[in-house]
C-alpha cells in the first residue's frame, strides 16, 4: 500500500513537470510571403520587426520590418504620433502619420522605393493584424515602388507576415 501511494505521488509530480508552460505553448512558425511583379516570393532569411516609442520626435511610434533572402530585402514602416494599434496604415495617410517601403534587388545593388523625389507617393498598405511580446503579424500590398530616376519599378502585392519581435 506504501508502495501504491508513493507511486502515485510520483506520478503526480512527473505529471506536474511535463506540463511546463514551454511545453504547453505552441511552436510559432514565422514567414514572409508577397508576390513581387505577380511571382510569390517566400523569404525565409532573417526576418524581424520591432514596434517602440521614436527615440527622437517624443510623442511618437515607429513600426519598423525587415524582411531579407539572399538576393532580395525589403523593408517598410510606420511612424505615427501616438500609439500603433492593429489596423490599416498607407502611404497615402496624413504625412504626420507616415508609411514607407523600399525594396531592394541584386543585393542592395537596385532600389525602390514609395517616396521618390517629385513624386506623389506609391499606394502602400500595412495592416497590423496581431501584435504581443513574441511576434506581429499583418498583410501588406502596394502599387508600385520606382527607383530614384523612375526608369524602372516593381509592383509588391499580397504579402503577409508573422515575424518575430524584436526587443
Amino acid at each position: 500500500m506504501k508502495l501504491f501511494f508513493l507511486s502515485l505521488i510520483a506520478f503526480f509530480f512527473i505529471s506536474l513537470l511535463s506540463c511546463s508552460k514551454k511545453d504547453n505553448e505552441p511552436a510559432v512558425s514565422y514567414y514572409v510571403r508577397f508576390k513581387l511583379n505577380d511571382t510569390l516570393i517566400n523569404h525565409s532569411g532573417l526576418n524581424v520587426c520591432s514596434l517602440k516609442p521614436n527615440t527622437t520626435i517624443a510623442g511618437t511610434n515607429d513600426f519598423l520590418f525587415s524582411s531579407n533572402s539572399v538576393k532580395t530585402n525589403l523593408t517598410f514602416g510606420i511612424h505615427k504620433n501616438g500609439s500603433i494599434r492593429t489596423g490599416t496604415y498607407s502611404s497615402l495617410d496624413d504625412p504626420t502619420n507616415f508609411v514607407s517601403a523600399e525594396f531592394y534587388k541584386d543585393q542592395g545593388q537596385t532600389a525602390y522605393s514609395t517616396h521618390i523625389t517629385f513624386m506623389s507617393p506609391s499606394p502602400f498598405f500595412i495592416t497590423l493584424h496581431e501584435m504581443n511580446e513574441q511576434y506581429i503579424k499583418g498583410t501588406f500590398t502596394g502599387a508600385y515602388l520606382y527607383t530614384d530616376d523612375e526608369s524602372d519599378s516593381v509592383k509588391i502585392t499580397d504579402g503577409e507576415f508573422l515575424v518575430r519581435r524584436s526587443k
